[in-house]
């Protein structure tokens, strides 16, 4: 099993449960380091923008600026007391709620969550009871310097915790429709129908692979061998400038169900 990330005890009323935290997901991205024009590696240093004196990165400190170049220091021991002493390192578990009751844009990591040494059985009877009723429960992580919002539910056999964003966090958005450009009833229709023409019952996420990813190993291992690197030719689906309903009419004539890019501009909107 891959190394822990953390460890903590969820709580339950009386109900104490040790788990330990691994990560569920991580972007897959290449290791590119910066080079200088000689192909040297290029190190990033930390200087003091006032004196211009290089610092260890050990020997700097977390500031607040409340005023412009003003800073009030913090340090691990001050962020630390700021948590009630009994609640450190704890997931309090305050409220289960309907399994599908929060937006995922408010999701900002995911943990998968195992059982410490002899908490196998509280654990999986949390996880039966939150199946049984199809709950998830929301509660609060406090550790590394903040109270988490949380949220656990299961997944399989497991339990999962998200890490959520507080409201404040989630940005407000808004943008301004033009009243011109409505959807007739008919360009409804017929993008209802390609919607249920491209529709599944099931979703398997391992039908999705990262061809961008592949395309990067494979030009890594070009490279090593002392070839160049061809451009991928094009093949692109452009039919050219038409309005909503004949492209909506050409999408529903593909004979495939897998999902078509057709690389069209869409003409004046009626």
């Amino acid at each position: 099993m891959a190394r822990s990330a953390a460890s903590a005890t969820m709580s339950l009323g009386l109900l104490t449960i040790p788990i330990k935290f691994y990560v569920a997901a991580s972007s897959e991205n290449f290791a590119f380091n910066m080079i200088s024009p000689e192909g040297n590696r290029v190190k990033q240093k930390l200087v003091d923008e006032v004196t211009n004196v290089e610092v260890d990165r050990d020997a700097t400190r977390r500031g607040f600026e409340y005023q412009k170049g003003q800073y009030v220091v913090f340090t691990d021991a001050d962020i630390e007391n700021l948590l009630e002493e009994d609640k450190r390192n704890t997931v309090e578990l305050t409220e289960f709620v309907p399994d599908k009751a929060f937006d995922p844009i408010s999701i900002e990591k995911t943990y998968f969550l195992a059982p410490d040494k002899g908490a196998e059985r509280s654990y999986r009877l949390l996880h039966a009871a939150m199946v049984k009723l199809s709950k998830m429960v929301v509660g609060r992580w406090y550790a590394r310097g903040k109270d988490n919002l949380v949220v656990i539910r299961p997944t399989g056999e497991y339990l999962s915790l998200f890490m959520m964003f507080y409201p404040n966090e989630v940005r407000q958005f808004e943008y301004q429709f033009s009243d011109k450009n409505i959807p007739s009833e008919k360009e409804v229709t017929l993008a209802t129908k390609l919607i249920k023409q491209l529709s599944s019952d099931t979703f398997d996420i391992k039908d999705y692979t990262d061809e961008f990813a592949a395309r990067v190993r494979s030009a890594i291992e070009l490279k090593t061998s002392g070839k160049e690197i061809m451009a991928i030719s094009p093949k692109s689906n452009y039919i050219g400038p038409m309005d909503l309903v004949t492209l909506m009419e050409n999408s529903l004539k593909q004979p495939s169900k897998k999902p078509v890019k057709l690389l069209a501009k869409a003409g004046k909107q009626t």
